[in-house]
């Protein structure tokens, strides 16, 4: 019928249903329930996220080409993403990569130690599809690069000749206060690797992120987002000592660091 409001509790009891509300004020949509949290077949502000995140792809296919033979997805939440990608460029996209269904999601495991070992059992290559190849891997987002080290590993002992991550969000350098795993600085790639770094540290040729102004472009129609775990700016007070930003910061670029050209 139609979202449930921020602020907005829904009660059904013998009585039927109302709407009651117990929070008021400045109103923000998050951002990264679009990149990674949302069902693709959700809808959030009116706007089908599975679209959302094709636009992520294509967008990011403009941003940032490579000469390629095969767009992969990390599934299963990037699919959306690189298929966008590869209608945009006209390069094939393939099933490169399988995911095991039973592990859940590896980046909310509460230890490195965990996070290795499911990442481990979560992916299997198709040997057949990347083989010889020049690989456009394409990524929802990137937090701790664990996943992605192992992605990229598994496609160069499946034979393929090249990979090229791409990112279809912008660079994760920032906690979350609002309720996404994304606890510490420290815990993420972004924050203390530029995006050079990342490539060389994941194993790729070479790595791109999706710029804050692709995102937006791509929502569109949200008119107030929370971009904090991406930009560092919140749309609402956060905890005292959190890392904060200057005020003029507009991207997720670590402060005082420009990243190289990808090699």
């Amino acid at each position: 019928m139609r979202d449930v409001e921020p602020g907005e509790l829904l009660v059904a009891d013998q009585d039927g249903l109302r709407s009651e509300r117990f929070a008021t004020g400045p109103r923000a949509s998050c951002l990264f329930e679009h990149v990674y949290i949302a069902r693709p077949d959700s809808l959030i502000g009116g706007q089908r996220v599975q679209q959302v995140r094709q636009a992520f792809g294509a967008l990011l296919a403009r941003q940032s080409p490579v000469p390629a033979d095969v767009v992969v997805a990390v599934p299963d939440t990037a699919r959306a993403a690189a298929l966008g990608y590869a209608q945009a460029a006209g390069i094939d996209y393939g099933e490169g990569l399988i995911r095991n269904h039973y592990l859940g999601r590896t980046f909310l495991r509460p230890t490195d130690e965990r996070r290795r070992d499911d990442v481990r059992l979560k992916l299997n290559p198709v040997p057949e599809v990347v083989r010889g190849r020049r690989v456009v891997l394409v990524d929802d987002s990137l937090v701790r690069a664990t996943s992605m080290r192992h992605a990229v590993g598994l496609l160069r002992k499946a034979g393929a000749a090249e990979v090229h991550v791409r990112i279809a969000s912008a660079t994760i350098s920032w906690p979350c206060y609002f309720g996404v795993d994304i606890s510490s600085q420290d815990e993420l790639a972004g924050h203390h690797m530029t995006t050079g770094e990342i490539a060389v540290h994941v194993g790729a040729d070479s790595l791109a992120f999706l710029s804050t102004e692709g995102m937006r472009e791509a929502v569109g129609g949200e008119p107030t987002l929370c971009m904090g775990c991406f930009t560092g700016l919140y749309p609402t007070s956060v905890p005292a000592g959190a890392p904060a930003p200057p005020a003029s910061a507009r991207t997720a670029t670590p402060p005082g660091r420009t990243p190289p050209p990808a090699r």
